[in-house]
């Protein structure tokens, strides 16, 4: 009863804390756009911004989940809301493009250390059932979704009532709308907070948490992610190529606010339509997310793998249409994207385990994996999408995207059905959560 308390309350915490960003998420692009004008300026902004993002996560990923095993997980988990609250009253008080700036590359931060420090504390609870592993995974992904869904609506509302357009692709928003949309952003960090404080617990073992300074050292170093290439053995090889697979799906992530841009260039959305798809996306995601679990048990992890996969390039491609209606009829293969590398991350982190790596940095290596192909493909989306922008194909960037997918989708079918089960010899092994 205390471990589905505990849960339960992590859940609602990063819900709480996803949506501090998602309330906001369409702030700076109409900043920047008011600012800079054009889409291709704009996107290229955009892709520096949140690549700093992700050079942060890298930078400090790693750190936390080595620390987390040294001191344990609740202490953060109580720290990184505090942090978000700080930085949102800081943008309330003063809502200038540099501090949004500064406020969002820091939040990407704060928000990816939640995720690894929540799935961690889920690996603490259940490090023998892939199952349940693979279902909190997609728990995670309900809760961006859900966030995602009520953020969107919420801010873009609020967004909508202080913007007027200057030009097709240049909008203006008031001080007084920002300082509002940021407003519930605090509020919304203070909750998360609040949750986290009442409802959470330790769940590190006190003999797990025996790290010494000069390990936490060589354990936060950011190239540690690098280990996940170099165990020796046939677990080392699967381990390594399921590394592999988690990359390619984190390529996804590169589209970043771009998708914003698109819409606004190729098909002429504005706040009002461009707030309902992701407010669509947030509540297929949310469902795709609480139905991880029972696709995992029903297909096993591998089918579930691959048809995630396969419906993340499909949705790439519909929504690379000009067409808003195929563009809103991705929403539907939508719900695989974020619940997709589910079962990925599950097998990761008990075959990691097997080869003695503590669950923090094993949790920091797999982020700061995903952390450095975010780097890369944020960088490239914005770019591509830059580039066809000039030469007429601005929906260049959705379809590297989708090829990037078919390419994970083809390496889960090079690993056998065996290599996903619990033990991997397809035997499987009892366990389940501790209480």
């Amino acid at each position: 009863e205390a471990g589905r308390r505990h849960v339960a309350a992590l859940f609602a915490s990063l819900t709480s804390l996803i949506a501090v960003e998602a309330v906001v998420s369409q702030a700076l692009p109409l900043v920047l756009a008011a600012r800079l004008g054009s889409p291709d300026e704009v996107s290229e902004a955009l892709a520096r911004i949140t690549s700093a993002g992700a050079a942060l996560d890298f930078a400090v990923l790693p750190l936390l989940g080595s620390l987390s095993d040294q001191v344990g997980r609740r202490p953060l988990l109580l720290a990184l809301p505090c942090a978000a609250l700080a930085l949102r009253l800081v943008a309330v008080a003063v809502p200038a493009a540099p501090l949004l700036v500064a406020s969002k590359v820091l939040m990407g931060a704060i928000v990816s250390s939640y995720f690894l420090l929540v799935g961690t504390s889920c690996a603490d609870l259940f490090e023998d059932d892939g199952t349940a592993l693979a279902a909190l995974e997609g728990r995670s992904a309900a809760a961006w979704g859900a966030a995602y869904a009520v953020g969107m609506v919420a801010g873009g509302g609020i967004l909508a009532r202080g913007a007027q357009a200057l030009a097709s692709s240049a909008a203006s928003v008031s001080t007084a709308a920002l300082r509002a949309a940021y407003g519930a952003s605090a509020a919304l960090a203070a909750l998360s907070l609040g949750i986290a404080l009442v409802g959470t617990r330790e769940s590190a073992e006190p003999a797990a948490r025996r790290v010494s300074k000069r390990q936490l050292a060589r354990d936060s170093s950011p190239g540690g992610f690098l280990s996940l290439f170099t165990q020796k053995g046939a677990q080392g090889r699967r381990l390594a190529l399921l590394a592999l697979i988690l990359a390619l799906q984190a390529a996804h992530d590169g589209e970043g606010d771009v998708w914003q841009l698109y819409s606004a260039h190729a098909r002429g959305w504005g706040t009002s339509t461009t707030a309902a798809y992701g407010a669509a996306v947030g509540v297929a995601s949310s469902a795709g997310g609480l139905l991880t679990g029972a696709s995992v048990r029903l297909l096993g992890a591998k089918l579930h793998t691959l048809a995630a996969t396969l419906s993340t390039a499909l949705a790439n491609l519909l929504f690379a249409s000009s067409s808003s209606a195929l563009a809103f009829g991705s929403v539907a293969f939508c719900a695989a994207e974020d619940c997709m590398s589910a079962a990925v991350m599950a097998r990761l982190m008990q075959v990691g385990a097997t080869a003695g790596i503590g669950r923090g940095r094993l949790a920091s290596s797999c982020h700061n994996l995903a952390a450095v192909t975010r780097i890369v493909a944020l960088y490239a989306f914005g770019k591509l999408f830059a580039v066809g922008v000039r030469i007429g194909r601005p929906q260049l960037p959705y379809f590297v995207c989708a090829a990037t997918q078919l390419l994970a989708a083809l390496l889960v079918l090079v690993i056998p059905r065996a290599g996903w089960e619990e033990d991997g010899d397809g035997r499987g092994r009892p366990g389940g959560a501790k209480r």
